[in-house]
């Protein structure tokens, strides 16, 4: 096997395989859209070499796996910089034996050379089911943070309406309104066990004016007690689908949780979309929130899972240390032995 710096010669071939994993993901998670994304991933996997920074597995001239990152981000999940390889970043084929060998062998060659950049915070997501790439990114100390998961909205979801809840959606003069539990939902991320700070456009609808949001409410007695935000943004090639609108932020009182009124807006959200012909919904959500992990998980189905480590700090550099010591070590042992 030679592994080497990923390059655009492959591109089709790490297309290729990406798409490969995406039907045995298919295979496994059925509420997925049996489309043919491989245009989408060749553009995707493209972009993603000319601008990022990865890995790829030779053999005999054939690419049988590869890993590549966006180029670094700031205070990516801590005070430091970063690297995210969505899923269309990585993928080793699956007629290869020894699998989890070669994506722990890619990671090493490809973060070798950022923590000399000073890149300490790496992710991956990886497909739901490929457990053989889940235990060899465990074993390099990688651990689970976030989920990507969808439904078919052809499944309706009956929820009795809970007694004295409205849902509808908001217009965007009254988005402001949904501001006090925007501040409530980053205080509960910010609380064990998720720890998770969120931004400052948190606690404005610059968050909001980004994407095309929309805004569904619950609401009891004119007040409202719940928002679920869905939006076109997409995070990966599947949620980039033009079928496809997804969930990307919600949050109730605390007095309201397991009154009903959660699933009753959701059911709400999936009946409206669905009469405007969009055919699958999707929500990520810190897979370190148990809150939101254990809601979206009653009613969606995973398809990715997201990996992240941290490496340590003193790593940077330990190296040019180690040899500078060795080096000093030696003289003063030569100098030691010519004494005697």
């Amino acid at each position: 096997m030679q592994l080497t710096e990923l390059n655009a010669k492959y591109t089709l071939e790490a297309a290729a395989l990406c798409s490969e994993a995406y039907e045995k993901e298919r295979e496994a998670c059925t509420q997925l859209p049996n489309e043919n994304f491989s245009e989408r991933i060749a553009g995707c996997v493209g972009w993603l070499i000319a601008n990022g920074t990865g890995a790829m597995a030779l053999e005999n001239g054939k690419l049988i796996g590869y890993l590549a990152f966006f180029q670094p981000f700031e205070n990516f999940f801590g005070n430091c910089a970063g690297v995210f390889a969505p899923l269309h970043g990585c993928a080793v084929s699956y007629s290869e034996n020894g699998r989890g060998k070669t994506a722990s062998m890619l990671f090493a060659f490809a973060s070798e050379r950022l923590v000399k950049k000073g890149v300490t915070s790496y992710a991956a997501a990886l497909p739901a089911h490929d457990g053989e790439l889940h235990r060899s990114f465990a074993l390099n100390g990688f651990g689970i943070r976030c989920a990507d998961a969808i439904r078919k909205l052809d499944r309706p979801l009956v929820s009795k309406a809970p007694e004295g809840i409205k849902c509808r959606e908001l217009e965007k003069s009254e988005w402001p309104k949904v501001l006090r539990l925007r501040a409530l939902l980053t205080r509960h991320l910010a609380k064990a066990p998720a720890f998770y700070p969120t931004g400052s456009d948190y606690f404005s609808t610059e968050r909001f004016e980004k994407r095309e949001t929309r805004i569904f409410t619950a609401e009891k007695e004119g007040a409202i007690i719940g928002f679920i935000e869905v939006g076109a943004e997409g995070e990966n090639f599947v949620s980039a689908s033009e079928n496809m609108r997804s969930i990307c932020g919600a949050c109730f009182d605390e007095d309201a949780r397991g009154s009903g009124a959660a699933p009753y807006l959701l059911s709400y959200i999936i009946s409206t979309l669905s009469a405007e012909g969009w055919k699958y919904l999707g929500v990520d959500c810190e897979t370190l929130n148990p809150t939101a992990l254990h809601f979206w998980g009653k009613y969606f189905d995973n398809y990715t899972y997201s990996f992240h480590r941290r490496v340590d700090e003193r790593a940077i550099g330990y190296e040019e240390y180690i040899a500078s010591a060795e080096a000093g070590f030696f003289r003063s042992a030569s100098a030691l032995c010519e004494k005697l």
